[in-house]
């Protein structure tokens, strides 16, 4: 998400000169620097450092009420992640003193190394490259003592996360998601648990010179391989986070990129995929976020597919 918007240090903003005194104080940071806040972010509020004696900095600072049921925010584990892929090219950078993770007067600040390049688009970039990067991150070795949550890894597991969200909505609205549910019986756990980006959208995919790399790790997990794929392929996150669903060609070679077996399981999984994450997305629509509530019915007519 980390996409140029406006310069704060040209508007009526004042948070990035106090933000940056505090940081200075704490000697997080050499220098003040120049701030350009970065469009995409939808919990947190995110900037580009620029300083003479540094390289580019992202600052994360955590915002209000991070609670969401499927995409938790915490620069913790985030911290921890970006750490935890040192030297691998799968994610930021890591340098002897970032990421690292600032309390300040306004809320805990997370900083690390800026990722250049552009946010992945599948009107021009190619979905194999994304499925070898989910591959190399399931492939590396799972973190001791990480502060992680586990992701449900079976059908009944799925439909035990989906329940908070539906009782929170109106009951005519809950009855009719609960009965667009596929069955869940006959999908077992999975015989694998990895390390998850947990939010591998198009915004979250930053493309350059070396290739594509993740982004916004606020909430990574452990659990089933296909759930990652299966982020990646939604027709809903595709429309809120990129161009549209996945045309049918880029979605046939994003899967052909991957090992046999985790397209069987991402087969087998994705409809009750589909449905939890139409009902995340009826359950964020009415909370207010239209742009959820409209990509819904992209996901519960998959679902059924």
């Amino acid at each position: 998400m980390h996409t140029a918007g406006d310069d704060v240090q040209d508007g009526t903003d004042g948070t990035w000169r106090k933000l940056a005194e505090a940081l200075v104080a704490a000697g997080a940071l050499p220098e003040p620097g120049r701030w350009t806040q970065l469009a995409g972010g939808r919990v947190n509020r995110v900037w580009r450092i620029d300083g003479s004696r540094s390289a580019a900095l992202v600052c994360k600072l955590e915002v209000g009420d991070a609670a969401n049921p499927l995409f938790p925010n915490d620069l913790g584990a985030e911290a921890t992640a970006i750490r935890h892929l040192a030297g691998t090219g799968i994610g930021p950078e890591v340098t002897a003193d970032l990421p690292t993770l600032v309390t300040t007067p306004f809320g805990r600040c997370l900083l690390y190394p800026f990722v250049p390049g552009r946010p992945w688009c599948a009107r021009r970039d190619d979905p194999t490259a994304v499925a070898r990067l989910l591959s190399r991150l399931h492939a590396q070795p799972l973190p001791d003592r990480a502060p992680f949550r586990r992701l449900p890894t079976s059908g009944a597991d799925i439909v035990a996360m989906a329940a908070p969200m539906l009782a929170a909505l109106p009951s005519r609205v809950a009855e009719r998601l609960r009965r667009a549910q596929p069955p869940a019986n006959d999908v077992g756990p999975s015989r694998r648990v990895v390390l998850l980006h947990g939010d591998p959208v198009p915004s979250n995919i930053v493309v350059g010179p070396d290739g594509p790399r993740f982004i916004d790790w606020q909430c990574p997990a452990l659990g089933d391989p296909a759930y990652d794929a299966a982020l990646f392929l939604s027709p809903a996150m595709q429309t809120i986070y990129g161009t549209g669903p996945l045309p049918t060609a880029a979605r046939a070679a994003f899967l052909g990129a991957l090992a046999p077996d985790l397209v069987r399981r991402v087969e087998e999984i994705e409809p009750l995929l589909r449905w939890l994450l139409g009902v995340f997305c009826t359950f964020r629509g009415h909370r207010g976020s239209s742009a959820h509530g409209d990509a819904a019915p992209l996901e519960l007519s998959a679902a059924r597919t």
